[in-house]
């Protein structure tokens, strides 16, 4: 059944330390209660691609009875904080999952959804287990980010996947928030602009991109075994009781994640 639909923009939610993050909310505009979709990310909530294609548009799903609430990373778009990857999703996961499920037009179920990079605060969701989460869907993203995402199988940092990431994507937001003045700005959105993949093996002492890589995506100094001891969730989803479905890359053919 269609419905007229209440959108709210950049609403600040705080988490439990306070931070505020960004979240846009869908909703059918009938004063009734709805179940939550909750979708967490590293983009803007401008981006098309990231809120409406890689899986539904939440427009669709608020016109089908979902109330829905996407939601910009720590440190992401609109959102306060530094964003630290693979370290505050899952507790923003559950504190975003109980604020959702506290409001007027929450019938108190929610659920927690996303593809890609999109998926992984749906399984970092899922391992902190909010009460009042009823189904986690996480669509062609990874479980296991020391094998085939962050790194390879055996250990290597996957330079490929993840300059193509920050670069691309993550970077120029990363720019806009480190405070400089104009020269600087320019002359750091000049170094984006013309880095030549051609230099990767110069990765060491080419300046530009390691300034992309470690200021946007921190983690060439990570303990790997730490990261994967602490962030790998399969033992945690065989434990859980509620719903959930988890694809992956390798059920599309496109590599070992």
């Amino acid at each position: 059944m269609a419905h007229n639909i209440i959108i709210e923009r950049d609403v600040m939610v705080p988490m439990r330390d306070g931070v505020r993050l960004a979240i846009d909310v869908y909703r059918p505009d009938d004063g009734a209660k709805h179940p939550v979709l909750v979708n967490g990310h590293p983009y803007d909530n401008d981006h098309f691609l990231a809120t409406h294609e890689l899986l539904f548009s939440p427009l669709v799903a608020a016109q089908r009875g979902y109330a829905v609430v996407v939601q910009e990373a720590r440190g992401r778009a609109g959102s306060e904080g530094t964003w630290r990857p693979y370290g505050d999703e899952g507790r923003d996961a559950y504190d975003t999952v109980e604020w959702a499920a506290a409001q007027a037009w929450s019938d108190g179920a929610v659920g927690l959804y996303g593809a890609c990079a999109l998926g992984w605060t749906a399984i970092q969701g899922a391992v902190e287990a909010p009460p009042h989460l009823k189904a986690v869907f996480a669509y062609m993203t990874a479980t296991n980010y020391h094998s085939g995402w962050t790194y390879s199988g055996g250990g290597a940092f996957e330079l490929g996947f993840q300059l193509s990431w920050v670069w691309t994507i993550l970077a120029r937001d990363t720019i806009s928030r480190l405070g400089l003045e104009p020269a600087a700005l320019e002359e750091a959105e000049r170094k984006l602009t013309e880095a030549e993949l051609a230099a990767l093996p110069l990765l060491a002492r080419g300046a530009a991109l390691r300034f992309l890589l470690t200021r946007t995506f921190d983690l060439l100094n990570t303990d790997a075994n730490a990261l994967v001891k602490t962030k790998d969730p399969n033992e945690y989803l065989r434990k859980l009781k509620f719903h959930q479905r988890v694809t992956s890359y390798r059920d599309y053919g496109l590599g070992n994640h």
